[in-house]
């Protein structure tokens, strides 16, 4: 590769990417191949996070933002959904508090969000939670048929008490019910196949899709996650606060939701949630994921052993480790190429740690010293990629190009003796129907004139990112350096512009069809 400002990094990761100098099929489609985002730039202050306390939120939001350079949060999630579910069902038949001094005995877990159900729910846009637990709860009466919305969380800062609510569960039953036999089915036959508790889940399980909440209890919802220092920090900060009735802590890194007011308090965290913490090895947890061998270098650059510490600081090392993974693929990456694959040809993670380790070799010190060389190498690449992303963006202005269209629009209409308004007003309202005022017509075209202009300019702009990525290969595979393929390609740009243009009056002919 020929980079040229980061030779130590860059040299050795191209050397695990066989496949560098295939652009790959063009798809017209999505116009061209993927060319990804670059990471953001380091968060500062930079944090050693083997050497940060369990508790501490900074190195907490710190790893989170470092590990967004890979894929850590996706990661560690997926992981999450497919181990937690075992660990609790080797607890059955458990009894677990919820809250007022009352408990639940659950017999069996069923998972909402996953396999065949998860994906019918999901597709219709209906809310289910991770899990549903099955059992029963103590009443004046005698044991009652319990459910019990569970979401799993990796960090409880994350949790947000709606989405385990008594309403969203019955609601999600009642939708199910109304129209999803599919999942009927589904969740009839996880029932019964879920071991000695099958009776009881299957009666409940009728019991709630019949909507008989009066022979079914929902108790409150529960989040479990992993037992980790910060887990437990913020579980006490959370009943702190909830006793003093200061604001709930927040991480800087967690982004607020569309429909949260702004300087609004996670209502989970202001009014308290029901929350188990399930024990697990950080080797059992993160082990198999990329982004584990990554986190023994940063763990050695913080002198700490993986196996002693807390999971908390064992997860950050792997969050890091598996971002500077992720940089270092990004760094790999040629300009106007698909991103370097993580998995090589037999889909095992593609090794990038003998390059990290050759890194940490040249900066001696904690794991700051690591992330700051390889942020360094990133912020040399960061010219080239804007210059990328300039040459790949539409190359005139949407309103300079929209303005081409309709002209050209109503230039393919005008021999026909009806205004393009008029057209599209009476495709609104057929003959022999009840016709809006003529003013509300014509709002109704002009809005779909303007989906139509949208809908044009997308495909220009495929057509435009086509144009550039083809030129790039060429000048590939003639043996171009990067500095000389983003100087000629800059040279091409008044031509795009210029084609761009002549697309806007192609794309505006009427259709003879």
């Amino acid at each position: 590769m020929q980079n040229g400002d980061e030779p130590v990094v860059t040299a050795a990761a191209a050397t695990s990417h066989p496949g560098a100098n295939d652009l790959g099929p063009s798809n017209r489609k999505s116009g061209g191949p993927r060319i990804p985002a670059p990471p953001p730039s380091a968060p500062i202050p930079l944090i050693a996070v083997g050497t940060s306390a369990p508790a501490n939120a900074d190195a907490e939001d710190f790893s989170r933002r470092i590990g967004n350079w890979g894929t850590a949060a996706r990661d560690i999630g997926d992981r999450w959904e497919v181990v937690g579910p075992d660990l609790l069902r080797r607890r059955l038949p458990w009894t677990v508090s919820t809250g007022g001094g009352r408990s639940m005995r659950v017999v069996s877990i069923l998972c909402l969000d996953s396999g065949q159900s998860g994906q019918i729910l999901q597709r219709a846009g209906v809310s289910a939670p991770d899990l549903l637990l099955i059992g029963q709860i103590p009443t004046s009466s005698g044991p009652k048929l319990a459910l019990r919305a569970t979401d799993l969380k990796v960090s409880l800062d994350t949790a947000d008490r709606a989405q385990t609510s008594q309403m969203r569960l019955q609601a999600c039953f009642g939708r199910i019910a109304s129209g999803f036999p599919a999942v009927e089915s589904a969740l009839l036959a996880e029932a019964l196949a879920s071991g000695e508790g099958r009776g009881m889940a299957v009666e409940a399980i009728r019991l709630a899709l019949a909507g008989d909440w009066e022979s079914v209890a929902i108790t409150e919802g529960l989040f479990v996650a992993p037992d980790s220092g910060f887990n437990r920090w913020f579980l006490e900060e959370v009943e702190q606060r909830r006793r003093s009735g200061r604001p709930p802590p927040r991480l800087p890194y967690r982004s607020r939701r569309r429909d949260e007011p702004s300087g609004a308090p996670d209502a989970g965290a202001t009014l308290g949630f029901q929350a188990h913490l399930e024990p697990i090895t950080a080797r059992d947890f993160l082990g198999s994921l990329a982004g584990w061998p990554e986190a023994a270098v940063v763990a050695k650059c913080d002198r700490i052993d993986l196996a002693m510490v807390d999971i908390a600081v064992a997860e950050r090392c792997w969050r890091v480790g598996n971002g500077l993974r992720g940089a270092l693929l990004a760094i790999s990456r040629r300009l106007f190429l698909p991103p370097t694959e993580h998995l090589d040809a037999s889909g095992n993670p593609r090794d990038v740690v003998s390059v990290l380790r050759q890194v940490s070799s040249r900066h001696s010190g904690t794991s700051e010293a690591l992330i700051e060389a390889v942020s360094t190498a990133l912020e040399a690449r960061r010219a080239r990629w804007d210059a990328e992303a300039t040459l790949l963006a539409f190359p005139v202005p949407y309103a300079t190009w929209a303005q081409r269209f309709e002209e050209a629009r109503r230039d393919g209409y005008a021999g026909e003796g009806a205004s393009l308004v008029d057209e599209v007003a009476e495709m609104l309202a057929p003959e022999g129907t009840d016709q809006p005022p003529a003013s509300e017509q014509e709002d109704a075209a002009r809005r779909l004139m303007a989906r139509s202009t949208r809908t044009a300019h997308r495909e220009a702009h495929q057509r435009h990112r086509e144009r550039v990525l083809a030129e790039a290969r060429i000048l590939i595979e003639a043996g171009v350096d990067e500095t000389g393929m983003i100087a000629q390609l800059e040279t091409r740009r008044d031509e795009w512009s210029s084609h761009v243009m002549d697309d806007a009056g192609v794309f505006a002919r009427p259709s003879t069809s």
